[in-house]
């Protein structure tokens, strides 16, 4: 019988459970699997898979099982021998262990009977074997809001149409007598991209190409064993140079259009490249051979694949192709990623703002390019360009986000924060949290303000504390009881409340943590403790709140479940009085109090900088490196911190470098160095310095620790 369709599949050691649902999917496609010429052809196999291969199917009419052993590893080969076998009006190519959609036949000979097209592309699926596997999303450049697209070669359509990701041939299918008459084969010389070099002969060759946006035809099984994750000697690197040359120059012979080819096999190759034993000799040659090409290109937009991908495909081939130098052995490495796919996320996600096509962001395409094109800032640079957001309320000159918050410094400047940084900080102040019965305290802050852009103002301690408060209002499991009621703690009007915090905590006997901001707040706290000792136990005993303004009646109700007659407390605190500084012992205030937990900048511990203040059986920590840009970094309990790197992406200039040398990135930094920060940040903070320096006492485990 004349078959409309064959479908052609290498075979090369596939576990027989994944090709049993291979098979399944041919079984059970609509087009009927009899109507199906199903040519397989065994590559450089074991007999037992041969013989499983053969007995699953040798009932079947319909399959040709052949078998081929060279020392060629690709499946161009038996793709090739499967062209030669196939008898259909068109062919289409099946993996071994991949499958089709059980409609997808019969769409695909639709198409192929309705457009008369010698090529015909579809979409795929893919099926990941672990699920932390980078995935390399099918993509198309045409409107997917159409069913069904032709390209011809005199439509004056631009042919990024059906060019624009060639790069498998399981997503397309081909009208063989087209393919036998242009002589079109798999080039059984390459090593990779042997489908991008098949698809531009077809593309081309072909007088008509059919797109089918909509039709997600085949399913693509994702292997941990893929050649991109194993290394290559020096030899073959050269080799598969070459082919991603060849297939470049092919590209552009046609007249086709060559971006998104170089880049993605820029990347390839960056792959093989990344591997710390290649010979710098061969690193030299790719990187004169394919700089020229990555040169002439544009990044890939946003969307084409599915990120992290995206941000990698862009950046490492000129991050590990062009940045030869980075693996010369007298360049000390210490095994660190340089935080780029951040930076590059940053920058492409603000093209489009004022700051963005100022510094011409959409040509920035390495790390290097950043620094040369970015100037150092520091928070007064953002100053004028912030009081245009918050007076008159202008957007996307910094960031494309929008700000949720503004943070005050303690110089009265404001920093913005978007809500991912607003999250971060409500995160950590989380973390923070790991008493039963918790006492905030913030006497020293700064209210919740709003500008005419309406987006509040306040402190990096109430940011974290409302964010945080807002998640428990929205159902949120809190982590503890806190003294002050949620009501009370979230007013952030002009009153002062510092008494009223003091007293709802006095009154309570089981404290065993307290939150501040800062070491300042510390002495703040222990002074009006101590400097209204007296009235406050006598509120306790009388139920009454004494130096507080005028409470208003709803938050006088709230009160009156924390503030009642306690004599029995009152007795207890009588008990107890000031030492010689004139000062209270918050031990023996709260008997269970075991730590009193900063967050802020001020990296000296509580006990060193409070000195009189501090008592006997409370810890002291330091819980975080907190700046107005964000978590910097977290105490690790042995004295340093760790640098938080998430969000983050950090430049370090050594002390006592040249005026005019340019920061390293993290994967240069050196243990028992001294360095001064930049950060850049998702709120619109660009290469701005921090206002202290950090010393680097470890690099481990791909993570940075320092004091």
């Amino acid at each position: 019988m004349g078959y409309s369709i064959s479908i052609i599949t290498p075979f090369h050691n596939i576990k027989m459970d994944v090709f049993d649902q291979t098979i399944a999917s041919l079984k059970q496609q609509t087009f009927g699997f009899e109507n199906i010429e199903w040519v397989i052809v065994v590559h450089n196999s074991e007999d037992s898979y041969y013989n499983d291969v053969v007995t699953r199917l040798r009932d079947c009419p319909n399959v040709i099982i052949d078998r081929i052993s060279n020392d060629i590893h690709t499946p161009s080969s038996p793709r090739n021998r499967g062209l030669e076998i196939a008898t259909g009006r068109c062919v289409g190519f099946l993996d071994g262990d991949d499958k089709f959609r059980e409609d997808a036949i019969e769409k695909i000979v639709a198409a192929f009977d309705r457009t008369k097209a010698q090529v015909l592309v579809f979409r795929r699926e893919y099926e990941l074997e672990f699920s932390d596997m980078l995935a390399l999303s099918e993509t198309t450049a045409v409107n997917q809001t159409y069913k069904e697209i032709i390209v011809t070669k005199d439509g004056g359509v631009d042919n990024r149409v059906y060019n624009d990701f060639p790069f498998f041939v399981t997503n397309r299918a081909y009208d063989l007598q087209f393919l036998r008459e242009k002589n079109i084969t798999f080039d059984e010389s390459f090593e990779i991209a042997e489908d991008c070099y098949f698809n531009l002969l077809t593309i081309g060759e072909a007088d008509k190409i059919c797109i089918l946006p909509q039709l997600i035809g085949y399913n693509y099984y994702i292997n941990s064993g893929s050649m991109l994750s194993s290394p290559k000697t020096d030899e073959q690197i050269l080799h598969m140079l070459d082919n991603v040359i060849g297939n470049i120059e092919r590209a552009m012979n046609y007249g086709l259009y060559a971006n998104h080819i170089i880049i993605c096999l820029g990347f390839v190759m960056s792959r093989y490249l990344a591997f710390p034993d290649v010979k710098m000799e061969t690193r030299i040659k790719v990187k004169n051979a394919m700089e020229p090409y990555l040169r002439m290109t544009t990044p890939i937009p946003r969307g084409r694949f599915c990120e992290p991908f995206n941000s990698l495909m862009n950046t490492l081939p000129f991050e590990i192709l062009l940045n030869v130098e980075r693996f010369d052995s007298n360049i000390k490495s210490n095994g660190l990623d340089s935080g780029f796919s951040i930076l590059y996320d940053i920058i492409k996600s603000n093209i489009n703002t004022d700051f963005g096509q100022r510094y011409h962001f959409a040509d920035i395409l390495s790390e290097k390019g950043y620094q040369y094109q970015v100037p150092i800032s520091k928070p007064k640079d953002y100053q004028p360009l912030l009081d245009l957001q918050m007076s008159i309320g202008e957007t996307a000159i910094l960031s494309e986000a929008k700000t949720s918050w503004y943070v005050e410094m303690i110089n009265g400047m404001k920093l913005p924060v978007n809500k991912q940084l607003a999250k971060d900080f409500a995160n950590h102040f989380e973390n923070v949290l790991s008493g039963q019965k918790v006492f905030l305290w913030w006497e020293g802050d700064t209210s919740i303000k709003e500008y005419n852009d309406g987006i509040p103002v306040s402190s990096i301690y109430i940011i974290s504390l409302t964010e945080y408060l807002r998640q428990l209002l929205y159902g949120k499991q809190a982590k503890c009881a806190f003294t002050s009621p949620l009501e009370i703690t979230m007013n952030r009007d002009e009153k002062d409340y510092s008494y009223l915090y003091a007293l709802l905590a006095v009154a309570q006997k089981d404290v065993d943590q307290i939150v501040i901001y800062n070491s300042w707040d510390y002495e703040a706290l222990v002074d009006v403790i101590s400097d209204y000792w007296e009235t406050i136990i006598k509120d306790i005993e009388n139920g009454t709140i004494s130096h507080v303004q005028e409470l208003g009646n709803e938050t006088k109700k709230i009160l009156k479940a924390y503030i009642y007659p306690d004599k029995e407390r009152a007795d207890q605190l009588r008990n107890i009085k000031k030492n010689k500084e004139g000062l209270i012992d918050l031990k023996k205030v709260w008997p269970s109090l075991s730590k009193i937990s900063t967050t802020s900048a001020q990296t000296k511990g509580v006990r060193d900088f409070a000195k009189g203040y501090a008592f006997d059986g409370i810890c002291y920590e330091n819980t975080a490196l907190i700046t107005e840009m964000g978590v910097i970094g977290k105490n690790t309990g042995e004295g340093t911190f760790e640098l938080c790197t998430d969000s983050i992406y950090y430049e370090f200039m050594e002390e006592g470098s040249a005026k005019n040398t340019l920061p390293k990135t993290i994967d240069a930094v050196e243990k028992g160095k001294v360095y001064s920060l930049a950060v850049t940040t998702r709120s619109g903070i660009y290469r701005c310095m921090l206002p202290f320096k950090i010393s680097i006492t470890d690099i481990k485990d791909g993570k940075v620790f320092f004091v």
